[in-house]
């Protein structure tokens, strides 16, 4: 198996927002449990009553009534993102969510506004679907210049560009359902060829008019419950979903160099199928097939290694056989007459097929996978497809979890497919990199009792809570979290907004425990702040204060003062020995010496020399 070179691309931060899921910690139980998102269309996006009929044939209808639906879409911080409540009213959901997930997703690489101020980033965004424009409620007398901007298409990425000041190449681009895995292979691209140095790579789509649904019931691609069954015998079409998915992409040396919590590596490719089929809409499985064997020898890969597929899998008659013929063809016969068959899976199951953002949720649930360790269970898959011959393709479903394991190799290896209905094709090789030792305990439990500061921030108080509040969320979805990667994350590799709290312990339970007990006085200040400026007391001020250190000349010493923190942190010990050398010049002993000396403490120049290196030591370290 070929190892990763320098030269490779890293996947260094993501986020997503899926249906059921505001957060990868939310996709993975989704995942984990096996769940079906699918749900009845609401009555925010259309009246069913006057688009629905149960009779296929009858024009100007939809025979479908569930989809896969993103909850609070309409909720959006605009001062986050230095936009005013007029601008981002007339904006299209998808330029909003691209925004929030990829602000998520530097975050979640540890990347500052500050860093990417002006970088030559690149923004590459899958996108297909304009239905905002088709929003028949839009009164064209208030038609505003900001329905422009907030419409177009191109802007989806322009908008992450400009708001984050990102100088890179900025491109949407249509290849339909294949959009999203298109945009990260360009994004790739550009990292290899010199255009940008980092890349955050997108897809997103939202179901928001009925005119979708009527195409598609039109050409019967659509499944009349309303739920994809990949690989099944019950498979009779795809059902829609809506959701944003991004990626945050660097090379690997620089990820390594710059410390980053790597992901994944990745290696991507793409195809077209030419006119191999009639009519344009039938997938090719020789410009499939054509497509593995080209990445597979490109990047000097044995299919033989390939541990999961996730597939395109949007569980329609025609669609699921020939992707299987070509998987099976590639990398099932490649396994060894002893190996196990490759595990086939697809997301779709669980929250439908969305779109241009479909290649996005299937790489991030590979990503989600390698993490845990985990292959997650296929739903709807209760009799395998009788057009597919699983055990001559060397293909497997599972329908239950199971461990992901090595094989006798040094990491695990999946592929993710991506195809798009005018015979765009994409695909994507995925190692896990093994960064760090996941099977040890803590650190933190080598150095009991050693204190952590972890930090939080907003731009709002009233956003402040809303934080805290995810971050709770997130320790207890994740509880063998690092309370030093915890510490350092939330110090070091994160923006700091103008409303802050800091909360220090010794374990990531007392963190817990500390940032539960500041939701209430964060509340406490919203509601002080909110009776303030109703009764016209609040003037903002509290904007302009900022943090200053008082150094006291007297306080108390007792025995073993500075000790213990000159033996577990290295910052406070080489200021209290930088103030020990510039002030030896002047007495006759020494600092460091009279430490540990509790007798000499009441002598007035001993006391106040040690209360001020303390004091200084102190915020060196709180500085650092």
């Amino acid at each position: 198996m070929a190892v990763p070179e320098e030269d490779s691309i890293a996947i260094v931060g993501l986020w997503c927002r899926f249906p059921h899921a505001d957060s990868p910690d939310d996709f993975w139980k989704v995942l984990i449990n096996g769940e079906d998102c699918m749900e009845e269309i609401p009555p925010d996006r259309w009246s069913q009553d006057a688009w629905y009929s149960s009779d296929k044939n009858m024009p100007g209808k939809i025979f479908v009534q569930r989809a896969g639906f993103v909850q609070g879409y309409k909720l959006f911080d605009p001062s986050l993102f230095g936009l005013r409540d007029e601008e981002a009213s007339r904006m299209d959901p998808q330029q909003r969510f691209m925004l929030e997930c990829s602000y998520k997703a530097f975050e979640n690489a540890g990347i500052t506004m500050e860093e990417l101020h002006g970088s030559d980033t690149g923004v590459f965004v899958g996108l297909m679907n304009t239905e905002y424009l088709l929003d028949g409620d839009i009164d064209l007398t208030q038609m505003t210049s900001h329905a422009i901007t907030g419409t177009a298409s191109s802007l989806v990425a322009a908008r992450v560009s400009y708001t984050f000041n990102l100088t890179g190449p900025a491109l949407t681009v249509d290849t339909a359902c294949s959009s999203g895995l298109y945009a990260v292979h360009l994004g790739c691209q550009a990292i290899n060829t010199g255009d940008c140095s980092m890349a955050v790579c997108g897809g997103v789509s939202f179901i928001l008019r009925p005119n979708m649904f009527v195409s598609l019931c039109r050409a019967g691609m659509a499944s009349p419950e309303g739920r994809c069954k990949p690989f099944s015998a019950a498979a009779d079409g795809y059902a829609r979903g809506e959701g944003c998915g991004v990626v945050v992409l660097k090379k690997l040396s620089k990820a390594l160099e710059n410390n980053d919590h790597i992901w994944g590596v990745i290696h991507t490719g793409v195809n077209q199928d030419g006119r191999t089929t009639i009519p344009i809409t039938a997938p090719s499985q020789s410009q499939q097939e054509k497509l593995l064997r080209n990445i597979f020898e490109h990047y000097r890969f044995d299919p033989h290694h390939i541990d999961y597929i996730e597939a395109h899998g949007t569980g329609t008659p025609v669609g699921d056989p020939v992707e299987a013929n070509s998987l099976g063809n590639v990398i099932g016969k490649a396994r060894k007459a002893d190996d196990d068959p490759v595990l086939l899976g697809s997301v779709k199951g669980n929250i439908g097929h969305l779109e241009s953002a479909a290649g996005l949720a299937g790489l991030i649930k590979v990503l989600l996978m390698m993490k845990h360790k985990k292959i997650v269970p296929n739903v709807h898959f209760d009799r395998p497809n009788p057009n597919i011959d699983f055990d001559c393709l060397r293909l497997y479903v599972p329908t239950e979890v199971l461990d992901w394991t090595l094989r006798g190799k040094d990491r695990r290896l999946a592929c993710v497919n991506s195809f798009g209905f005018g015979g765009s094709n994409s695909h994507a090789l995925v190692e896990h990199f093994p960064q760090y030792d996941d099977d040890s305990p803590d650190s933190t439990n080598k150095e009991q009792g050693k204190m952590h500061i972890v930090a939080v921030s907003a731009r709002k108080r009233e956003s402040l809570k809303l934080s805290v509040e995810d971050l709770i969320t997130c320790l207890e979805q994740n509880p063998d979290t690092s309370i030093e990667r915890l510490a350092y994350t939330s110090t070091v590799r994160r923006t700091h907004h103008n409303f802050r709290l800091a909360v220090s312990g010794g374990s990531v339970e007392d963190i817990k425990q500390s940032l539960e007990n500041a939701v209430a006085g964060i509340e406490g200040a919203v509601r002080t702040r909110t009776i303030r400026r109703k009764s016209g007391r609040g003037d903002g001020s509290e904007l302009d204060k900022r943090v200053i250190f008082v150094f006291s000349g007297q306080g108390t010493l007792w025995e073993g003062v500075c000790l213990d923190l000159m033996d577990k942190e290295p910052v406070f010990k080489k200021k209290l020995t930088e103030v020990d050398g510039l002030l030896r010049p002047y007495v006759e002993w020494s600092l460091l010496d009279k430490l540990s000396n509790k007798e000499e403490f009441h002598v007035p120049i001993v006391a106040q020399a040690i209360i001020f290196v303390t004091q200084v030591a102190l915020f060196a370290l709180w500085q650092s």
